[in-house]
């Protein structure tokens, strides 16, 4: 069956791929954020190297092939996003144009920030230290 299968070498975008994403309604965020990661890298890296780096189109009027190729990306990384999250997901994400930028709010959202990350660390090392005496 291996001459079924389709290999990813990277060239384009539009590449066929295998398997469904996971769903995401608010919770498990780590899992589904783990999971959500390797899919987009599965349809393509491009796509992923999109939500993972922003990006600008310098003239939106004529944009040169590789921004173009960007544009088509975010916009496939944006519909996978899309067709997985509960309407209430949606809802904090639905003004957010560029791949980077939904991926950017969920983690802020369901992870919180850098300063919200390390106050819930040194909480959690005061429980710790709390509970070992």
């Amino acid at each position: 069956m291996l001459n079924n299968l389709h290999v990813n070498d990277g060239s384009s975008c539009v590449q066929p791929y295998w398997g469904k994403p996971p769903f995401f309604d608010g919770t498990c965020y780590d899992y589904w954020k783990k999971k959500m990661k390797m899919y987009l890298g599965l349809i393509n890296e491009k796509v992923w190297e999109v939500v993972e780096n922003d990006f600008v189109v310098l003239d939106p009027t004529r944009p040169t092939p590789r921004e173009q190729e960007r544009k088509q990306c975010n916009t496939m990384a944006i519909n996978t996003i899309y067709s997985v999250i509960d309407p209430k997901v949606f809802e904090q994400i639905k003004d957010c144009d560029r791949a980077y930028e939904v991926w950017k709010r969920l983690e802020e959202t369901y992870e919180g920030t850098t300063v919200v990350k390390s106050a819930k660390l040194y909480i959690l090392k005061d429980k710790l230290t709390s509970f070992s005496m």
